[in-house]
């Protein structure tokens, strides 16, 4: 299965560097409210590489950073909750439609890479947005999920900056 991913993700890459369309760099901040037992909240930080195939669509990389909380700000101590934090490495490629100029939707899928500790593999990971774009930022609401021996998803709201590198050339 992660052969299978990895060969999935180097041809999309592969494939996005012979577009000529314009080429961004995105930085998303989110935050949400976990969606499983095992954890409470959930923050992060994505950093991708876009292509612009065409006035509708852009295809690209990404790789991130997310942090699950098992117990934000206490809530669970009360219980005798005892849980552990998770930290993943998301590495994935990803597919954004923009429609009438503003609204975003978009889909990522690839491998998390768990990171500090033996209890945390990592596994598949895949995202779902539906957001608005501007020229410069991006405002979107988020589900995550990640599949390994325990589910780790959260739902929640973030927002992006955006970084034109190369301007398309119209003819």
């Amino acid at each position: 299965m992660k052969k299978k991913l990895c060969v999935l993700i180097l041809f999309l890459f592969g494939i996005s560097f012979g577009v000529n369309g314009q080429q961004r760099i995105k930085v998303d901040l989110y935050g949400g409210v976990a969606t499983t037992d095992d954890f409470t909240f959930n923050i992060g930080i994505d950093a991708y590489y876009m292509f612009q195939l065409n006035e509708t669509i852009n295809l690209g990389l990404y790789a991130g950073y997310s942090h699950f909380y098992s117990d934000f700000l206490g809530v669970l101590e009360v219980f005798g909750a005892d849980l552990k934090d998770f930290s993943f490495m998301p590495i994935a490629s990803s597919l954004q439609f923009v429609f009438w100029d503003h609204l975003l939707c978009a889909t990522d899928a690839g491998y998390a890479i768990g990171l500090g500790g033996d209890q945390n593999d990592g596994g598949f990971y895949y995202q779902g947005k539906l957001g608005w774009t501007m020229p410069k930022f991006e405002a979107f609401v988020y589900y995550k999920a990640i599949e390994y021996e325990v589910k780790a998803a959260s739902a929640g709201i973030g927002i992006a900056y955006v970084f034109n590198l190369k301007k398309r050339v119209s003819k």
